[in-house]
């Protein structure tokens, strides 16, 4: 696969429309029935703990594991398809570069994510996922990226 910065904006330009058709009928679900927020707690609640023990595998699995719920409440299988395709190139990419983000703010992240999906503003949902999807082009260290893939 190819690792460049904008072959990764290419997979994040996908990931972030597939997110954004997902998280408002997740928000549309979850304004039916708020007992669907308990999975998308427990993950925050792992994301927090991970973070604490400086555990990056434990909070970037479930920052993963997140979207991953948003994606499936949307009840749309081949959109949760198609994002799980992209998801296992994001992970090689994620696996290839430790992200320059502080893990600690990996759960006030996803906090809002979860307070904009409850709150259910299809135009704040679909600004804020957007910024969230988009803002991993400048946590990944795209020099020790290269550099490790190219052998020097």
């Amino acid at each position: 696969m190819e690792v460049t910065v904008e072959h990764l904006e290419k997979i994040l330009v996908v990931r972030s429309s597939l997110e954004r058709i997902a998280a408002p009928l997740a928000a549309a679900a979850i304004s039916r029935n708020g007992s669907l927020v308990g999975p998308l707690t427990s993950i925050l609640a792992a994301i927090r703990d991970g973070a604490a023990a400086d555990d990056r595998f434990t909070v970037v699995s479930n920052d993963t594991a997140f979207h991953r719920v948003i994606c499936q409440m949307s009840g749309n299988e081949v959109l949760l398809q198609m994002w799980e395709m992209l998801a296992r190139k994001l992970t090689i990419f994620f696996g290839l570069a430790a992200t320059n983000k502080p893990l600690e703010l990996f759960y006030g992240d996803h906090l809002e994510l979860l307070e904009v999906l409850k709150r259910g503003r299809p135009s704040e949902i679909d600004r804020v996922f957007d910024q969230h999807t988009m803002s991993a082009l400048y946590e990944i260290d795209f020099d020790m990226l290269t550099t490790r893939t190219s052998g020097r």
